[in-house]
């Protein structure tokens, strides 16, 4: 385990050293890291008093792929993708978080916001934007207060030495995400 040089709200586990400690354990972050992955991230969390995400390193073994390699049975799975960035759309801010104020009652709501291009434990949310309480009062986004992640994608090509004689590479399409 290591803490991340570049990002010091991440900590890097080697894959294999988990290995070594206990295999199914492995197994069960690699099937299905949806579940154990927010888990991990909590531990953690109240552990160091902040919240901190986790990285995974080391060596996949089955779950390392190219796009050509990438398929339907893989869904919901940890992978390790290998390919070459192609092209890249530009980093855009995704709300996390949106805060409003009221400025009849003086006071400031709050809404989460979850889809699913994210690793959380809690259900998705509906991506509707207050604008109004329940009461019809118009509210105000507070930007500053509002929480954002960095939200970009780029197309990942299978490596051009690596694609059969005669044929062209894959690609796909990989969603990047920075909290």
């Amino acid at each position: 385990m290591k803490k991340s040089q570049s990002n010091e709200k991440r900590i890097i586990f080697n894959i294999n050293d988990i290995r070594d400690y206990d295999r199914r354990l492995t197994k069960e972050l690699l099937n299905d890291p949806c579940t154990l992955v927010p888990y991990i991230e909590d531990e953690i969390s109240k552990l160091i008093s902040c919240k901190m995400f986790i990285g995974i390193s080391g060596s996949f073994g089955e779950y390392f792929v190219n796009p050509r390699s990438l398929t339907s049975t893989l869904i919901g799975k940890m992978i390790c993708i290998e390919g070459i960035v192609t092209s890249c759309s530009i980093c855009r801010p995704k709300v996390m978080k949106s805060v409003h104020y009221n400025n009849k009652t003086e006071k400031f709501f709050s809404k989460d916001y979850r889809d699913s291009t994210m690793i959380t434990k809690l259900p998705l949310t509906n991506t509707i934007y207050p604008t109004r309480d329940v009461d019809g009062t118009v509210l105000s986004t507070e930007f500053g207060l509002s929480e954002y992640f960095d939200f970009q994608t780029v197309v990942l090509q299978e490596l051009p030495e690596n694609a059969p004689a005669g044929q062209l590479p894959r690609s796909t399409e990989v969603i990047l995400l920075l909290i």
